[in-house]
């Protein structure tokens, strides 16, 4: 009976809702309770971003010493592994510090396109997805 009164006249004074549920006190006030939940978003998401950009300074000369020393330690094996020579898809010989390099070149787009466009197991196997994909 009270609830019914003051939702009618909607007193300055004792707002207090006497048997209000959870739901209805969400459903009266949910503009307000949805802007105080991404404002306390924003700042935990702002917080954690500050943090990681602390760690991540602080962490960066760790980081550049601990390469370092790694490379003391393995400059000939490193050196080693950069200057294999390795034989790509395409057919052409690469070191291997220069694959991805080689990667992003015409040639190598080149040669692939060749060998795949004559292989007829490729191109029918290319025919079959797209088909499928046609009839889905």
């Amino acid at each position: 009976m009270e609830k019914k009164f003051i939702k009618m006249y909607q007193p300055k004074l004792n707002k207090v809702q006497i048997g209000r549920t959870q739901k209805e006190y969400f459903l009266d006030n949910k503009e307000k309770i949805m802007s105080q939940n991404k404002k306390r978003r924003l700042t935990i998401i702002e917080k954690h971003r500050k943090q990681l950009r602390e760690n991540y300074h602080k962490a960066k000369e760790q980081r550049r010493a601990y390469a370092k020393e790694y490379w003391e330690k393995n400059k000939d094996k490193i050196k080693k592994k950069n200057t294999q020579i390795i034989k790509c898809l395409c057919g052409c010989e690469v070191s291997f510090r220069n694959r991805i390099k080689h990667r992003k070149t015409d040639k190598h787009k080149k040669n692939l396109k060749s060998i795949f466009n004559n292989n007829d197991l490729f191109n029918n196997r290319i025919q079959q997805e797209t088909s499928k994909e046609i009839e889905c």
